[in-house]
């Protein structure tokens, strides 16, 4: 048995941090890439039973699959913003609110809102460093068209997203006075802006969010952020795999994928039936703080200092060797343990692939 489990409560608590630190601001969860690679539908279950009430998505199919699974009332963003026709077409009667990042985009909105004699919702996203999905800050005559010349598209929301490094306050205010800036200008020439919102996981806990009508909230969901523990953020999902085989290795004995690591003394070995194939021993570049992305993965494949936390009947106990494709050996010497007993393993949720989801 292997399985990426999650668990609720604490997926929870990690809500409660959010909303905590939003204030007044409407929390949005950013469920994109399969929650977060926690479910898409379990994860927004559990989030719902704690009032949120609306989601970011960036595939059409998770929208269609959220509508048809009785997430009828809330509210979804779509994310990505899109010049295609059948995309659109897919999402027409789906009530959810597009995002229109060009004037191109909202045209191929416009085009089919009015061939179905509808109107759509949508938000205008304002790239202010990010590079993907938006207007200029410049372009603000291109934004002011879709309120003069595209009736049939009702601006609900104007956002952006921020691309300074975690630590760069200066950058990170630059883009928000040219976000504010493209904001005023549009309230000045007297168009309603709508919904403002410009913070995300990262941000949200280093900047004002006062301002702003909502904040997106992905990552601090899985509680992956840097310096989770003093923010109150907890990690509620990790794998649990069943202990293969337990074998008794010499002194002096190198082990492991590429016969990686030789043994300081003799060690009783246990294996695992899951390896980097399925995410593990892989992490999203600033995870690891201080290491650069690349870096970071390397090392958490080949050595054990930035190894996953490993658990055996309630103790802690380190990955031997470099992690497999599929196999992953443990150091159980000091464990009392037998073959079939649980191991549980740190894991970076949007990286897994290939393990059963299991909420608990």
């Amino acid at each position: 048995m292997k399985t990426l489990v999650v668990e609720g409560r604490l997926l929870k608590d990690n809500l409660t941090v959010i909303k905590k630190r939003a204030g007044s601001a409407q929390v949005i969860a950013d469920l994109s890439g399969n929650a977060q690679g926690m479910g898409l539908l379990g994860v927004a279950r559990i989030l719902r039973e704690d009032g949120v009430r609306f989601f970011a998505l960036s595939e059409p199919e998770d929208a269609e699959l959220l509508r048809k699974s009785g997430f009828t009332e809330e509210q979804i963003l779509m994310q990505r913003s899109t010049v295609d026709t059948d995309e659109i077409e897919r999402l027409i009667d789906k009530n959810v609110i597009f995002t229109i990042g060009s004037l191109e985009a909202a045209v191929a909105l416009n085009s089919v809102a009015t061939a179905h004699r509808t109107v759509i919702e949508v938000q205008i996203k304002i790239d202010t460093g990010l590079g993907r999905y938006g207007f200029s800050p410049s372009e603000t005559d291109k934004i002011e068209n879709v309120f003069r010349h595209m009736p049939v598209l009702a601006v609900v929301g104007v956002y952006t997203r921020l691309s300074a490094p975690q630590k760069a306050r200066s950058s990170a205010k630059k883009q928000l006075e040219a976000y504010n800036g493209v904001l005023e200008r549009l309230q000045g020439d007297g168009f309603e802006t709508g919904m403002t919102h410009a913070l995300d996981s990262t941000s949200m806990f280093r900047l004002n969010t006062e301002p702003y009508d909502a904040i997106c909230a992905g990552s601090a969901l899985t509680g992956l952020v840097y310096g989770r523990e003093r923010l109150g953020l907890a990690a509620p999902a990790w794998v649990e795999a069943d202990i293969e085989e337990i074998n008794w290795m010499q002194k002096g004995e190198t082990i492991g994928d590429g016969a990686a690591c030789k043994l300081r003394r003799n060690s009783r070995v246990g294996v695992l039936s899951v390896g980097w194939y399925n995410g593990l021993g892989l992490v999203r570049e600033g995870q690891n703080e201080g290491k650069k992305g690349i870096d970071a993965i390397k090392t958490f494949i080949s050595g054990p200092r930035y190894a996953p936390t490993v658990k055996v009947a309630g103790k802690r106990t380190h990955v031997l060797g470099r992690i497999g494709m599929t196999f992953t050996l443990i150091d159980l010497t000091d464990i009392d343990c037998r073959p079939g007993d649980i191991a549980m393993l740190e894991i970076d949720p949007r990286m897994v692939k290939g393990l059963p989801i299991t909420y608990r």
